[in-house]
């Protein structure tokens, strides 16, 4: 889709600023909880997993990795993505109708925080964070291969987390909210900027802990990324979880490895302008691939940029790290661009 037509862009606007006023109309069987309005899908069905940011104006359906975007892409999905007149003109509608009567007092906004806010409290959990020698974290990444010592990662063993229920159109959601042991990564922009943190919340044994779902993530993670190490990023590894790029760091210590904390992020992550190759080792699957197929969409006009699909063998790097070691990791991982590097210094 080009933004070459103004209308078009001027709809987009509007329906990133009144992103509830176009859920509630395009999809009845939806709710609100918290800062999110949840539906089955793009089809409108009862359900849960597509979720929107009414903040951000943004969706990810959790069914489908592939299906992601800006609330537009959203409206012209629904509409039966093929015709973008056929989005304008729902768009047109809907924001000419009143939000219906069931969502016109639904608190989308009390609950939610402004990225400033959602940020601070990432700092406080940050700045209280310690070392992750002999914690639990640190016996959680052992279980998963991980025994270096890698940057931006830290332990909180009181760590505060919260959750919202589900509820149904025009009732506010409740807010659950503890407190337990938790493995926390920091994120930081493209310009090294305090981001967000993204946090493991991790059972006495050293597994997951067994919550509704123990990964969590603070502040504003959009572009951001976990740089686990290197300061040379002329050749940056990159993958969608912590864990994988702790795995691939382990085996190659000279290698610069930037996490994300989901697929849908490695596709929007920022890649420094001296990158020279970039590889994505996103996980072998349909996520892995549209995170791949996005990055190559934003970067294909980046002059001297190479873009490789580091893909694992098994599912994803830290289970390759896990079941077929170090050494194998390794040399997949150095087989994707030594070749490359060679030639350019020949040349």
């Amino acid at each position: 889709m080009a933004f070459s037509d103004p209308e078009l862009s001027d709809l987009a606007a509007q329906a990133r600023e009144n992103a509830l006023h176009v859920c509630a109309h395009l999809f009845p069987n939806g709710y609100v909880a918290g800062r999110s309005f949840c539906v089955g899908n793009v089809y409108g069905d009862v359900g849960d997993s597509l979720k929107v940011n009414l903040v951000k104006g943004r969706f990810r359906d959790y069914a489908d990795d592939t299906c992601h975007g800006d609330i537009l892409n959203l409206v012209h999905l629904s509409s039966g993505a093929d015709d973008w007149g056929r989005t304008k003109e729902t768009l047109r509608r809907i924001l000419r109708l009143p939000v219906p009567e069931t969502f016109r007092n639904t608190n989308a906004a009390g609950p939610s925080k402004s990225t400033a806010e959602l940020q601070a409290m990432a700092l406080r959990i940050w700045r209280g964070t310690r070392n992750l020698r002999n914690t639990l974290g640190a016996r959680y990444l052992l279980r998963r291969g991980i025994g270096r010592h890698l940057s931006n990662l830290a332990f909180d063993a009181s760590c505060w987390w919260g959750w919202w229920q589900k509820t149904r159109p025009g009732e506010k959601g409740i807010q659950h909210t503890g407190r337990g042991p938790a493995l926390i990564a920091r994120f930081q922009d493209i310009h090294g900027r305090f981001a967000g943190i993204h946090r493991i919340y991790l059972s006495q044994d050293a597994g997951k802990a067994d919550m509704p779902d123990p990964k969590m993530s603070l502040g504003d993670l959009y572009g951001a990324a976990c740089r686990l190490q290197g300061r040379d990023v002329t050749v940056l590894f990159t993958t969608e979880a912590v864990e994988d790029g702790a795995a691939v760091a382990t085996t190659l210590p000279e290698l610069a490895v930037w996490a994300a904390s989901s697929a849908g992020h490695l596709g929007e992550m920022d890649i420094p302008v001296s990158t020279r190759i970039l590889l994505v080792g996103a996980d072998n699957d349909k996520a892995g691939d549209a995170a791949f197929e996005r990055l190559v969409e934003r970067l294909q006009d980046r002059d001297g940029l190479i873009i490789i699909r580091a893909r694992p063998v098994l599912k994803d790097w830290n289970e390759d790290l896990l079941k077929l070691g170090p050494l194998a990791v390794a040399a997949r991982v150095r087989s994707f661009h030594q070749g490359l590097m060679q030639e350019r210094v020949a040349a």
